[in-house]
């Protein structure tokens, strides 16, 4: 028999012949449970893969917008990092911008509190780049840092010290002497504006300065300094960047991506969103068992029917077929189902989770009596982000639409197997 023949007959098997009343039999009940129990399964496993993918995407751009950026340029000579180095790396295609920063650390007092800080002396051009100021969300005073005393400092490390725009802090770092000892230095900053990246992993223990400060705050041997550089592509083109700066600088500097500075946490964070998945595909592979039930109960509803078309002529390997593509329509429609009320949840997914916790701490306030207890938050900002970044990729979505539709073939299998093995005169001697 032809293919075409093969799947219209297995169209009809499953849903009866067009324009004509059917009665809703056991088979048709079971073929609508398999079909919904695949698109069922489908939902979570989308909605994980946007919360995660969307996580995993806002933190990578908020670290190598703010933090990492897109490359560094470092030299075991800090000096050789000059002006002329940084008009150089400028000079190079593809590259957006190119700013001076110096790293180390050190501890903030203010009346009574201190705080551990990590201490980044920028450039003022820094904090007016577009995507420094998409991501970095300016919370009170002023984004700038104008005058030597300035500084911003991040919005957990404002709340830990209870500072505030205006506000004295005093900044403890160390330095050497002659005889080579270490005594401490104490320098003055006014708060100028409290940021947050959204993200309070990167800014929990933010002191930005001005890059002019590093000199008396920073000793040369205990700090960090780099050229941060920001390219026009930074998720598919740097690695090309990289190489063209490598080039360029004649091994005068060294030249970092972004993927191998954070390397452990975007791999923890791969790590993770793989597990999840995997997770959650096992509830497909559990759907998938619907499929088979379902079409062992048409096998038995539709003996008569495998009877009377093996009589005239259809080989085994045929209902085997019909039965096969009945298992692939079954997947591919749960799955069309699944993937169009997976990516509506995903969409909503913020105005989800924000419902979920709503109802959440209102049963707490209603049964158990915790009306004075904190709210709880399914986005903790300690931990995640407070928003997630909502956007699938739809190659993934056709991926998991043609894995689930394989799976359901191959569950389809073994009740193929199955009706293909009826005897056509004991079928018939059974339903008389």
């Amino acid at each position: 028999m032809k293919r075409k023949s093969l799947a219209f007959i297995g169209w009809r098997f499953i849903f009866g012949r067009r324009g004509h009343h059917v009665p809703d039999d056991l088979a048709r009940k079971a073929v609508r449970g398999a079909i919904l129990s695949v698109a069922i399964s489908l939902v979570p496993l989308l909605i994980v893969m946007q919360v995660s993918d969307g996580m995993i995407e806002g933190i990578t751009a908020r670290y190598i917008e703010l933090s990492t950026y897109h490359l560094q340029v470092r030299s075991y000579s800090p000096a050789s990092l000059d002006e002329n180095l940084r008009q150089s790396i400028l000079a190079t295609p593809a590259v957006t911008g190119a700013w001076f920063e110096q790293r180390s650390a050190g501890v903030v007092f203010h009346q009574g509190h201190q705080e551990g800080v990590s201490i980044r002396a920028l450039q003022p051009a820094f904090l007016a780049d577009e995507a420094t100021r998409q991501y970095m969300n300016l919370l009170a005073g002023e984004l700038s840092l104008d005058k030597p005393v300035d500084a911003l400092i991040g919005s957990a490390l404002a709340e830990n010290l209870e500072v505030g725009p205006g506000d004295a802090i005093n900044l403890i770092t160390m330095r050497t002497n002659q005889a080579g000892a270490l005594f401490p230095r104490v320098s003055i900053f006014i708060i100028k504006g409290v940021v947050s990246a959204g993200y309070r992993e990167i800014d929990a223990h933010w002191l930005l300065i001005p890059y002019q400060s590093a000199g008396r705050v920073m000793e040369a041997d205990s700090s960090e300094k780099i050229i941060g550089v920001k390219i026009a592509d930074p998720y598919t083109g740097s690695a090309q960047a990289r190489e063209r700066l490598h080039t360029r600088l004649a091994g005068s500097a060294q030249v970092h991506a972004w993927p191998e500075i954070e390397r452990n946490l975007f791999a923890s964070l791969a790590n993770t969103r793989s597990i999840l998945l995997l997770i959650m595909a096992i509830t497909v592979i559990v759907a998938a068992v619907n499929v088979t039930s379902a079409l062992s109960t048409l096998a038995m509803e539709r003996s008569r029917e495998i009877a009377i078309l093996k009589c005239l002529g259809a080989k085994n390997i045929d209902i085997a077929m019909i039965f096969s593509l009945s298992g692939a329509f079954l997947g591919a429609l749960g799955a069309l189902l699944g993937c169009v009320a997976g990516i509506l949840c995903g969409m909503q997914v913020n105005g989800l989770i924000y419902g979920i916790e709503r109802v959440i701490n209102a049963s707490r306030r209603l049964f158990a009596g915790q009306a004075e207890a904190g709210a709880i938050r399914l986005l903790e900002p300690a931990y995640y982000l407070e928003k997630i970044p909502v956007g699938f990729d739809f190659r993934n979505i056709v991926t998991i639409v043609l894995l689930t539709i394989i799976v359901s073939f191959l569950a389809a299998l073994f009740p193929a197997r199955k009706a293909a093995k009826l005897i056509p005169l004991e079928v018939m001697r059974k339903h008389g």
